[in-house]
């Protein structure tokens, strides 16, 4: 299952896979107060029932760093597919690009991770573009690195800490570049709004009045920095 707000109304929406190779898109129709989802297409980005595509995974990132969202998908086969700025192309699904992984100088191939892979996006080396952290059905783990990332975080956002925070300490966020955001709990309410952070100067948020969990700190539309993930314990 992958959150990410498909029809641009500030809420987020659900994609969530099926063993049949089908992408469902539920729509969140609530409001600030309330989550409710329904499911406006059940092929989503015409990915529909396929005997070669069961029990497909997805995550949605900007893998490119084009300041686009790409969709990025793992299925029973281990196969990854990359569905470039595919916000931008609902209507008239594009492609997907199988051949992601250089297996050697000038040649980049498709390649097999194992059965049901499941693919998450993360910054894991501090670089400008995220990894993918592949995981599959046999308890295996791959990492591949974005081979085009470069060192450090210009025009991202940084880094939070500590993550996971307790509710009895105060959540640190700091950035390259300055943007606004909110947080969002994983039903897409929000529940913090009208937070800006300035670019080098690292901003302080209590986490008193949230429960445990996991959330999302997520920036304006606007902004070329990444949502982050931090988890809430006591």
């Amino acid at each position: 299952m992958s959150i990410v707000d498909i029809d641009g109304d500030s809420f987020n929406d659900l994609l969530i896979g099926r063993s049949t190779g089908r992408l469902e898109y539920h729509r969140n129709i609530g409001s600030d107060l309330t989550t409710e989802y329904t499911l406006e297409d059940p092929s989503f980005y015409g990915l529909d029932f396929s005997p070669f595509r069961q029990n497909i995974a997805a995550e949605v990132t900007d893998f490119d760093g084009d300041g686009a969202l790409d969709l990025i998908t793992g299925d029973a086969r281990g196969a990854l597919t990359v569905y470039d700025d595919f916000l931008a192309n609902i209507e008239t699904p594009l492609a997907g690009r199988v051949d992601v992984v250089r297996v050697a100088e000038n040649v980049v191939h498709n390649y097999n991770f194992g059965s049901k892979i499941l693919p998450v996006a993360v910054n894991l080396f501090n670089e400008t573009r995220q990894s993918l952290v592949l995981g599959n059905g046999q308890g295996g783990l791959s990492v591949l690195r974005n081979e085009s990332a470069e060192s450090g975080v210009e025009d991202q956002l940084a880094g939070i800490y500590p993550n996971p925070v307790r509710i009895d300490q105060e959540l640190t966020v700091f950035s390259a570049i300055s943007f606004s955001a909110r947080i969002v709990n994983l039903v897409g309410q929000t529940i913090m709004e009208g937070i800006h952070i300035s670019a080098n100067e690292p901003l302080n948020l209590s986490v008193a009045n949230l429960s445990e969990g996991l959330y999302l700190l997520v920036p304006e539309t606007s902004s070329s920095a990444e949502t982050i993930r931090f988890i809430v314990t006591r």
